[in-house]
């Protein structure tokens, strides 16, 4: 069942900190844990590669096992070139101890990793994580950062015959969040 903004309304609280504990300080892989149970559900997605084109559509994060997501993304692409059509894509998101970990869908979860997403606190209720990820010749350095109710994710991509950045940002649709608050009162 998808998880409901706190009363807050933000929805990347981190859990109150034990009395005593250095300010600033967290819990273990709370960051990772709190940022991983608000990311189920259906997010609008637009995605930028300057000079080559960009897509619009939808990401859902469905719950497969427990600790693990099927991120699936569905929209059109338009390239520079004048193509335009649908595109898809697929990952695993699996939380593990202090970390995401962000898997090819090509594979059983947790065979193939892209990268592993360790949060650190930003400022206020941001976080903050970033990985690399080598497939020779090239590289992908990949940034996400997670803000209430918006995620956004700089791919950096260099390699022989490849120097771009891709920029993704997924933002939490009001309409989905109404509709999904629905649907969760009437399973009750």
């Amino acid at each position: 069942m998808p998880r409901r903004p706190r009363e807050s309304g933000r929805l990347w609280d981190v859990p109150d900190l034990a009395e005593g504990e250095p300010s600033g300080a967290t819990v273990p892989g709370a960051e990772a844990a709190e940022i991983f149970a608000q990311l189920e559900g259906t997010w609008a997605l637009r995605r930028e590669i300057p000079g080559i084109g960009t897509m619009d559509g939808a990401a859902f994060f469905d719950p497969l096992l427990p600790g693990t997501l099927l991120y699936r993304e569905e929209g059109r692409l338009s390239l520079q070139s004048g193509y335009s059509g649908p595109a898809t894509r697929e990952y695993y998101y699996l939380l593990e101890k202090d970390h995401i970990r962000v898997t090819f869908a090509d594979a059983p979860p947790g065979e193939r990793t892209f990268v592993t997403l360790r949060p650190e606190r930003g400022s206020g209720d941001t976080f903050r994580a970033a990985d690399v990820h080598y497939c020779t010749p090239d590289l992908y350095s990949a940034t996400y950062h997670f803000s209430n109710e918006r995620l956004t994710i700089s791919t950096g991509v260099r390699g022989p015959k490849k120097d771009y950045t891709i920029l993704t940002t997924l933002t939490r649709d009001p309409e989905t969040r109404r509709a999904t608050a629905m649907l969760d009162g009437s399973r009750g």
